[in-house]
């Protein structure tokens, strides 16, 4: 199924997070705060209602939670657990490439890990990844050009390995991955 929909356009990534974990369009009251995960953390949001159909809800990014007040933005939607950089051990211990995070790969191994252990609960989860290489500037995780041609291949190819992998565990018998971007409409070099 591909939906085509979401209300979740904004010039930064941080208003598609709000407006798909909120449930609100992420229309910023410039002076209510001075970053908009503090002015939508305190709004009931969408994940109160996954809680209450008895879901466990997650959050795993490879960058540092408390980056622009997600760490608040987090806590205020109320979800179960939230983890980035600094939580993982793995994610920790990683080698960092761009806004000081590990690349994707490191982050769709812990999102499997995780997914994994969420299955053996036999509880209904709602998993939530933000990934992190393809933010500016770009440079390439694996030493490649850095420009956003070679950045962005590398990134859907390690989506591509992160779907297979859930398709071989048998994920998709009974879960649903929804990939959402952010893009940053850029010149093509040459």
């Amino acid at each position: 199924a591909l939906f085509r929909n979401f209300f979740a356009t904004h010039q930064a990534s941080e208003g598609g997070r709000i407006a798909l974990l909120g449930g609100f369009p992420p229309i910023h009251f410039p002076a209510a705060t001075p970053y908009m995960f503090d002015e939508f953390a305190i709004q009931d949001s969408v994940i109160a209602e996954y809680r209450r159909q008895g879901y466990f809800t997650d959050f795993l990014t490879s960058s540092d939670l408390a980056f622009i007040g997600l760490d608040r933005f987090l806590k205020g939607l109320g979800l179960d657990r939230s983890r980035g950089r600094d939580e993982v051990e793995a994610l920790r211990s990683a080698p960092r490439v761009v806004q000081d995070a590990p690349s994707d790969n490191w982050l769709y191994d812990e999102a499997l890990s995780s997914v994994r252990q969420l299955r053996v609960s036999g509880q209904p989860f709602l998993l939530t990844l933000a990934t992190t290489s393809t933010h500016l500037p770009y440079r390439h995780p694996e030493g490649g050009p850095d420009t956003p041609r070679a950045v962005w291949d590398w990134s859907l190819q390690q989506l591509a390995w992160f779907y297979a992998r859930l398709a071989e565990s048998g994920f998709f018998a009974n879960g649903i991955l929804l990939v959402t971007h952010y893009f940053h409409l850029m010149k093509e070099e040459g």
